[in-house]
């Protein structure tokens, strides 16, 4: 079963800051150069200098991005400015965050969370491949910082309303912190650390299934550092903190949960290849012309976006081509998945329209063969279909696929069925936020 407990929590001090909008950042792997810049001016406790610290010339196997983040923390902690909890507390966190029909609200649980192996009977399951480069630098993190620096977005499946038992406690409590983000979105969060009631929570958890939303890349560095532990140290038990690491768990049923498309990019295609698409594409897809106003990427998204509305989510995809003046929406024709797909490919697979990528139009008509997908800069992930669509049109990307968002539970019907989705299929919006809570990974600690 997924063991979900309190914990010892290390945190920035509120006392030694104005605010903490001026220490947190959004996750490591959405921070551009320019964001990471703008972060190390804001603060010099800014969590940046952990989670993804500047590169130097000069570094080495000893010095280095990672080497420095272990003495950043170790500064922080002497100097007051992070300090750890006396009792092991959940932390209650609430996001109140902007959207197009106005405000959202959701609500997540930080806590210690047990690691299990995957498995399709087990109690915490992936959705997504990952990456092998990512996994190797993250785990390098790790083992200098001694940290859990960020948690993993899980879900669970909350009909009996767990969550809005918490938030109703939460209501009479005054929040640990309070602020707002550079995106608008507003943050709180409370420290639950009644013992009895957490008793009560952990309880709650029991037999619960957890699915990852967001840090596939995280868990399993963490199942790799707990590994490490298991064979390298003398102090190593089933009590170890490398048994467990740092989740942020919220409801499938709130409200306040959003999931956004994640359209892919392809920076550079071979000419002939990116002329002759749309031709090698109609064998296999109904096409539709859209127009394309090269000063108004806007309507030309919602354009797109009524299109791909007017057909099953898993057969549409929408298509920007460098030096076209038009866009394209692209049906899969009901014969042709019989074509493109293998006999074996499972049927929850064939219901994702990123499928339609992965499987066929990128290795078969764009030739794009297993080393150049598994290379994290050939193919880019973003989520603005308007931004998108005038960057193909500017030339910063060669080409474009906007996909519509992967609903919560085809999520789960995948992470149930013991599959894996292609890498960023899924974007859950807002990103839990680096710097609210860590977790130490050392007994000593």
């Amino acid at each position: 079963m997924a063991t979900v407990e309190a914990f010892r929590g290390i945190r920035y001090n509120p006392q030694r800051l104005a605010s903490l909008a001026e220490v947190v950042t959004p996750p490591y792997d959405v921070i551009t150069a320019d964001q990471q810049a703008a972060y190390y001016a804001r603060s010099p406790y800014n969590v940046i200098r952990v989670e993804l610290g500047q590169k130097l010339p000069d570094d080495n196997e000893a010095k280095n991005a990672h080497t420095r983040a272990h003495e950043y923390l170790q500064a922080w902690q002497s100097q007051g400015v992070l300090i750890r909890d006396r009792q092991p507390s959940f932390y209650l966190v609430s996001t109140r965050y902007p959207t197009a029909e106005g405000q959202a609200t959701r609500w997540g649980l930080i806590a210690q969370v047990g690691l299990e192996p995957f498995s399709a009977h087990g109690h915490i399951l992936p959705h997504e491949q990952t990456f092998p480069a990512i996994k190797s630098e993250r785990l390098g993190l790790m083992r200098a910082s001694g940290m859990n620096t960020s948690p993993i977005f899980a879900l669970f499946d909350d009909r009996d309303q767990l969550m809005n038992r918490l938030r109703k406690y939460a209501h009479d409590l005054r929040p640990l912190i309070e602020f707002e983000d550079d995106s608008g979105a507003r943050h709180c969060m409370w420290r639950l650390a009644d013992q009895g009631r957490n008793t009560n929570i952990q309880a709650a958890f029991t037999n619960r299934r957890l699915y990852i939303a967001d840090g596939h890349h995280r868990y399993e560095t963490c199942l790799a550092y707990r590994d490490e532990r298991a064979q390298d140290d003398q102090n190593y038990n089933d009590r170890h903190p490398a048994n467990g690491t740092l989740m942020y768990i919220s409801s499938m049923q709130d409200p306040g949960l959003q999931v956004l498309p994640t359209h892919r990019v392809l920076p550079t295609v071979d000419v002939p290849l990116r002329q002759a698409f749309i031709q090698r594409a109609e064998s296999h897809f109904d096409i539709q012309p859209i127009a394309m106003d090269p000063d108004d990427a806007a309507t030309a998204a919602r354009r797109l976006d009524a299109a791909l509305d007017a057909m099953p989510a898993e057969s549409g995809l929408g298509v920007a081509i460098h030096g076209d003046e038009r866009l394209y929406r692209l049906k899969l024709r009901p014969d042709a998945a019989t074509r493109i797909y293998a006999d074996d490919l499972p049927s929850p697979l064939r219901r994702l329209n990123v499928t339609l990528l992965s499987e066929f139009v990128f290795p078969k008509l764009l030739e794009m063969d297993s080393a150049k997908l598994d290379n994290a800069q050939s193919v880019h992930f973003r989520h603005d279909a308007a931004d998108t669509l005038a960057q193909v049109r500017r030339g910063t990307y060669d080409m474009a696929f906007i996909l519509k968002a992967t609903p919560v539970e085809q999520v789960r019907a995948i992470a149930e069925a013991g599959l894996s989705m292609p890498r960023k299929t899924t974007y859950f919006a807002p990103k839990v936020i680096t710097g609210l809570v860590m977790r130490a990974l050392h007994p000593r600690d």
